[in-house]
């Protein structure tokens, strides 16, 4: 009898149907713990004081710390101190390792490597604080400024006496009382203004010209012989009104200046010294008295500044 042929049927299977094994499950747990540990670190450090990071920062230093080992709890450490035996025993300081350092001054530099490297470099010696030497400048300062102040009390002190003679003068000289109406005075940075203006119906020139009235010669006359004992220059500045005026070519600045230069006049004359006279100008209507007022009669005027001494 034939032998039946023993026929061997082979199965090829890819597998995909089997179930995988279950390591990448560990695997992913053990990535998930340390991502919650990570975080939760963060939280810990963005959500503590100063004073627990301190602790903290104290129980991880790698440097020899008190007995307790930084406190009953973690985050309630002490101050690290150095300890001045060798860490083990026989082998001297020489021989041994050095410990690290970052962290024994400021143990928050043990989170910042930054912090750690700029700690390591050396600090430049700074000399100790001095006690303040007292400030001779502003003594000094304060001193020039009694003396300004002093100054200027004194100046305003010597033409206020200047004013009062000006007006006994004018009294003594006979001038009557309603022409001391066309005096003003006025105290400026640069000296004592003493202004001879027209008043309605009382005019100190006559219209249009440089002719000067008695009475405007008595108020000049009265001036000279005010600053005749002082030592102090003057500067003269005629002065005209807004309004136009043209007489044959003639208008407010030859006015200004022609009234000017005769109030120089009469001063010398009685007896004030050429060499006093600093200054004679004749500034039209470009600095009026009244400036809201700019046609006023006031504004019509001769200015006799004496100057404050120079220094």
């Amino acid at each position: 009898m034939p032998k039946e042929a023993v026929v061997i049927k082979r199965v090829e299977d890819d597998d995909h149907h089997e179930h995988h094994g279950g390591g990448w499950k560990v695997a992913y747990a053990d990535f998930m713990t340390a991502m919650m540990a990570f975080f939760l670190l963060l939280w810990i450090v963005s959500a503590a004081d100063a004073d627990k990071l301190k602790g903290l920062a104290e129980h991880f230093t790698p440097v020899l710390s008190q007995s307790n080992g930084g406190g009953p709890e973690i985050l309630d450490g002490h101050t690290l101190v150095k300890s001045d035996s060798p860490n083990g025993g026989g082998a001297s300081s020489e021989n041994q390792k050095r410990m690290p350092s970052f962290g024994e001054d400021d143990p928050l530099l043990v989170f910042d490597s930054r912090l750690r490297n700029s700690a390591d470099e050396p600090t430049p010696a700074q000399d100790p604080p001095s006690e303040a030497a007292p400030d001779a400048t502003d003594a000094t300062e304060n001193q020039v400024d009694q003396e300004v102040l002093d100054s200027n009390q004194e100046r305003d002190l010597k033409f206020s006496e200047i004013q009062r003679d000006v007006e006994q003068q004018l009294r003594d000289n006979g001038l009557a009382d309603k022409f001391l109406d066309n005096l003003r005075f006025s105290k400026t940075p640069a000296g004592l203004d003493v202004h001879i203006i027209d008043q309605p119906g009382e005019a100190m020139f006559a219209s249009g010209s440089a002719q000067i009235t008695p009475e405007t010669r008595q108020i000049i006359q009265g001036i000279a012989a005010a600053l005749e004992g002082t030592e102090k220059d003057v500067v003269i500045a005629g002065h005209t009104d807004a309004l136009p005026f043209t007489s044959d070519g003639y208008d407010n600045w030859d006015l200004s200046s022609g009234r000017a230069n005769a109030t120089r006049r009469v001063l010398v004359a009685s007896g004030l010294k050429p060499g006093r006279i600093a200054g004679v100008s004749g500034l039209a209507d470009t600095e009026p008295l009244l400036p809201q007022r700019p046609e006023a009669p006031d504004n019509r005027r001769v200015s006799i500044t004496v100057l404050y001494p120079e220094g």
